[in-house]
């Protein structure tokens, strides 16, 4: 069997999977393994319907309302504790709803700040949080250095610097500190945190043990934390190939909060590679209506195209083109591998892309960002550069199925058949990932 037929069928193997495990509309969301809390030994881990939170429509409308308060509270004064509230509550929205608006505001109010009061450590911060939002990982860790020089102690940048690590691809360098953490603190926040960097090692089974504790233990009425937990392990289950699981989480924390940008356009990902594509283009319509970001748009007119309307994917592909090139040339680093993979997945561009994603690669070395690079020096026909790099991707042992795959394509582009075969081999087998 050829390595192409392989990689197609590997593929086909996940889609059929999906569609064998339809996700029930109530199901539970809890782990595969649940591990239940000594506080509950023998009972059972509380299923998704159990939490009484607020509705996320009712959240999002409290959240504006608290926004348009902290901006009343600031006027035109230059107040770090006001100014603190507000960019916090600005990036939240921008993450919830996918606006790049209030990114760029949070933006200028920082930088407002850091102008102001030079010599305040907070005000660095700010500005370090924002820089990390945006993926200036160089400048966000600047901002630290400068924070700690002004007073600031190393204990309170351990966790922005954990931050920055693990969006850089250096998870394992802050396993021990969430461990602490989680120790000290065992809430929603610390424990999916925890989850999150033991899944990043492939310890999917402490992972997802960690994320029903994390469940498990939320009283709260906020409905963000959840959200952003079912988006967390469902991301974990997608980039492992247990596309049925992925969906129900996805679809669980879409369904906490409507709108929530990252779930909402992976969920419509995986819904079209199970055969429901009009309830994808359904989701992703109503996300560009309330999100700024082009990702969306250039998803949309990808969707689209696969369905035939092709006049209504060429205005959303246009749509989209003109949104990148014009956020790009504000927030390169930002958007550098959303732009990369949207000329890749139109066929336009190709050197744009591959410049985009050599950047992307610079800024943060992670798996994702290889696999990428991989496919955009492939789409270049520079098949010896993309081995070089798939070297490279093997070489940090990924935990995701598509990374693998990209490393067989690439291999048996450049001539690398045995490679490829043995790559293969091993996701076929189960042995993908970290351990």
């Amino acid at each position: 069997m050829t390595v192409q037929v392989r990689l197609c069928l590997l593929a086909l193997a996940g889609v059929s999977a999906c569609r064998a495990r339809p996700a029930p509309e109530r199901a539970p969301v809890v782990s595969a393994r649940p591990a239940v809390p000594a506080s509950r030994a023998g009972a059972t881990p509380r299923a998704r319907v159990e939490f009484a939170t607020t509705a996320g429509d009712l959240a999002l409308s409290n959240l504006d309302s608290m926004i348009e308060g902290a901006t009343r509270a600031l006027g035109s004064r230059t107040d770090s504790a006001a100014t603190t509230r507000l960019v916090a509550l600005l990036l939240l929205r921008g993450q919830v709803l996918g606006r790049i608006a209030d990114y760029e505001r949070a933006d200028a109010l920082a930088r407002a700040l850091a102008r102001a009061t030079p010599r305040s450590a907070e005000a660095h911060r700010v500005m370090a949080s924002v820089h990390t939002t945006l993926h200036r990982f160089a400048a966000a860790q600047t901002e630290l250095e400068r924070a700690q020089r002004l007073g600031t102690g190393g204990a309170e940048l351990a966790g922005p610097r954990a931050v920055i690590l693990e969006a850089t691809g250096r998870s394992d360098e802050t396993v021990g500190f969430r461990e602490r953490e989680a120790k000290a603190r065992p809430d929603i926040a610390t424990l999916t945190s925890l989850a999150v960097a033991r899944g990043a090692q492939g310890d999917i089974t402490t992972a997802g043990s960690l994320f029903v504790r994390a469940q498990d233990g939320y009283r709260d009425p906020s409905p963000f934390p959840l959200a952003n937990l079912y988006l967390q392990e469902g991301l974990m289950a997608e980039r492992a190939g247990d596309l049925g699981r992925a969906q129900e989480l996805l679809a669980a924390a879409v369904e906490r909060v409507p709108g929530f940008a990252p779930a909402t356009s992976h969920l419509a990902g995986l819904l079209s590679v199970t055969g429901r594509r009009p309830r994808a283009i359904d989701l992703l319509e109503s996300l560009v209506r309330t999100s700024d970001d082009p990702e969306h748009v250039g998803q949309l007119a990808d969707l689209l195209r696969a369905q035939g309307r092709n006049d209504e994917a060429q205005r959303r592909f246009r749509q989209a083109e003109a949104r990148f090139e014009e956020v790009l040339r504000r927030m390169p680093e930002a958007y550098a591998s959303h732009a990369a993979r949207f000329y890749l997945t139109w066929g336009q561009h190709r050197d744009r892309a591959l410049s985009l994603a050599r950047r992307n690669v610079a800024e943060r070395p992670t798996a994702e960002a290889l696999t990428l690079a991989v496919d955009a020096f492939l789409a270049a026909g520079d098949a010896r550069s993309a081995c070089a790099t798939a070297d490279r991707l093997a070489s940090d042992r990924p935990r995701a199925i598509e990374a693998w795959a990209t490393v067989a394509r690439a291999f048996d582009r450049c001539g690398r058949q045995a490679d490829a075969r043995s790559v293969l081999a091993r996701v076929e087998a189960g042995g993908t990932g970290k351990r």
